[in-house]
């Protein structure tokens, strides 16, 4: 049993999956209590502003994400040759940032006529495009970091940003408590992880030396169509989860954006525990070494999910009036009676998730079902864009939706029901 079990914890999977699944606890944890004393401090109107903002922050990160993907699953392939490719990277991407920078500062002359098209403050414009530039950077090194299975230092710079960003939310419930002293704690936080990113880095491949020529050919590989398709995937999947919370801040007010964004985020508390098995179904699937593993790896991660979806339906349909008093007050309470359904609504969410990191990872165009059916989900949200129950059993039944397409797909295709060849893309 000690052999198993020794044999077992050797397993990088395992590993990375214990040490990630740990600090997801740890960060979320964080997160959480940041997002309940930004609630509590600043209220339903003061919360709703800030669930916008991330919102758009997300979908402006999309791109990143997307990159990230294609960085994983490179550097996946490229067996002991990783850091090499890495360095090589980003010394092709610091040479181009200056250049990417000065059309996204463009928009700073822009804030009035932004923040009245999106019924946003000013100063949460200004706080958005610089957030965006910071975490482009950052979250190109997080997915060379990734890519190169450094776990530890993943989970370090996770552990001290998100401390700064607690920090932040605990000042909102100090007597210098404002949105505008959250927006600081946050913005250097931004700051102090991406110089730790970039110093980190730089000490790890300081003896490595790269190739007269980049043999990445990220130039091709983002004109290739399995790109886009990643591109078109990662962009639904963003828009998926912050579309609703964006109409309902444009065409109500930030109060009533405030109780949408607490329900969501007690939906998301799903993926939010269980991220890190989202980005190892990635990592690992991409790895070549893993391919013979995936399917297994796939059941655990949608196991995992439905156990904890459905522990959250009896948590929330049973104590949801009490938790929702005790942690937010009576300023929220009106969300309390559809709390049980926020859990069907993340147990959906996280397998799509799960779901699509596998597809992209095996380079299957089935993923493409989600941003071809975005034009339906937001034709929906516009008709229900005032009414908030509604818009909650939209995202849910959308969710299901994916969900079960994703499924039987797998099923079919991928555990031997049915035997069928599908065109797969090549990057």
């Amino acid at each position: 049993m000690i052999a198993k079990a020794k044999e077992l914890w050797q397993h990088k999977f395992v590993q990375g999956g214990v040490l990630l699944t740990l600090t997801s606890f740890i960060v979320n944890i964080l997160n959480y209590f940041f997002n309940f004393f930004v609630a509590r401090g600043l209220g339903p109107a003061g919360y709703g502003e800030l669930s916008a903002v991330f919102s758009y922050t997300m979908i402006l990160s999309a791109l990143t994400t997307v990159v990230s993907t294609v960085i994983i699953r490179k550097l996946g392939q490229a067996g002991n040759q990783r850091l090499i490719l890495a360095k090589s990277l980003l010394g092709w991407f610091w040479a181009r940032v200056a250049k990417w920078l000065l059309p996204l500062l463009l928009f700073c002359f822009f804030l009035s006529p932004l923040a009245k098209l999106l019924n946003l403050k000013p100063l949460s414009i200004a706080f958005l495009i610089v957030i965006s530039v910071i975490g482009f950077i950052s979250n190109f090194y997080t997915s060379v970091f990734r890519g190169l299975k450094f776990f530890w230092t993943i989970t370090v710079l996770a552990v001290i940003t998100t401390g700064i960003k607690f920090l932040g939310g605990l000042s909102a419930i100090s007597r210098f408590g404002s949105f505008n002293l959250v927006l600081a704690f946050l913005t250097i936080g931004g700051i102090i992880g991406l110089f730790l990113n970039y110093f980190i880095f730089k000490m790890k491949s300081q003896k490595v030396k790269i190739r007269a020529k980049n043999d990445f050919q990220l130039f091709s590989l983002l004109k290739s169509s399995a790109f886009l398709i990643t591109a078109a995937t990662v962009l639904g999947l963003t828009l998926l989860s912050n579309l609703d919370i964006i109409f309902v801040k444009k065409f109500t007010d930030s109060a009533t954006t405030g109780l949408y964004g607490v329900w969501s985020l007690w939906a998301k508390v799903i993926l939010y525990f269980l991220s890190p098995l989202s980005g190892l179904t990635l990592i690992f699937v991409s790895s070549k070494e893993h391919q013979s593993q995936k399917d297994k790896l796939l059941l655990v991660s949608l196991a995992l999910i439905f156990l904890m979806g459905l522990a959250a339906f009896g948590v929330y349909k049973f104590f949801g009036y009490l938790l929702i008093s005790l942690i937010y007050g009576r300023r929220f309470i009106q969300i309390a009676d559809r709390l049980w359904l926020a859990a069907f609504f993340g147990l959906f969410y996280a397998g799509v998730n799960v779901l699509t990191n596998f597809y992209l990872a095996q380079k299957d165009k089935i993923s493409l079902v989600i941003p071809l059916t975005i034009p339906a989900q937001i034709t929906v949200l516009y008709v229900f864009r005032t009414n908030l129950l509604a818009i909650m059993w939209t995202e849910t039944i959308y969710s299901a939706g994916l969900f079960t397409v994703y499924l039987i797909y797998w099923l079919f295709k991928y555990n031997g029901w049915k035997r069928r060849s599908t065109g797969k893309l090549t990057a």
